[in-house]
């Protein structure tokens, strides 16, 4: 296999990485806007971890490997149109992942302090994943994925 093979390999491993995190994520928070139950919560709250793990994984990854494909490659430019939507998209999807990060940090540590018996009601461990705010912004993350994919398959303006 040639350089360009394993680039290629490793920058749609990548994406493929990036994309599944997004899938269990968007599983979690769907699961999480139709449950009552701290324990479901709790237990759907452990799927995050590895979900984080992987997208951190997968979009370093897919960026890295995707850069290096281009400027291996003379068909394309860092500076071209496909390649800079795809960037700007990929930054959306980041920005996304930290700020779920952040929430699901301090859903996991409100469900701690509910499972250890802390002053605090049951009933808002289950309202922890019910944010809208949080849905909303995982449909735009969900939305610069799509549209990065889109670029890299078609490469709208490339010769």
């Amino acid at each position: 296999m040639s350089r360009y093979d394993w680039l290629l390999f490793l920058h749609i491993t990548s994406g493929l990485a990036f994309f599944a995190a997004y899938t269990i994520v968007s599983a979690v928070l769907i699961a999480g806007q139709r449950t009552a139950s701290a324990a479901t919560v709790r237990a759907l709250l452990r799927l995050t971890r590895p979900a984080d793990v992987l997208a951190w994984i997968g979009a370093t990854g897919t960026l890295v490997f995707g850069i290096w494909l281009v400027v291996d490659l003379d068909a394309y430019q860092l500076w071209d149109g496909w390649v800079v939507g795809a960037f700007a998209l990929w930054l959306v999807a980041e920005e996304v992942i930290r700020r779920e990060d952040l929430f699901f940090k301090r859903a996991r540590r409100l469900a701690r302090a509910t499972h250890a018996g802390a002053r605090q009601r049951t009933d808002d461990v289950p309202v922890a994943l019910r944010s809208r705010h949080t849905l909303v912004m995982h449909v735009f993350g969900s939305l610069a994925l799509l549209g990065m994919l889109f670029l890299m398959i078609f490469k709208p303006g490339a010769v």
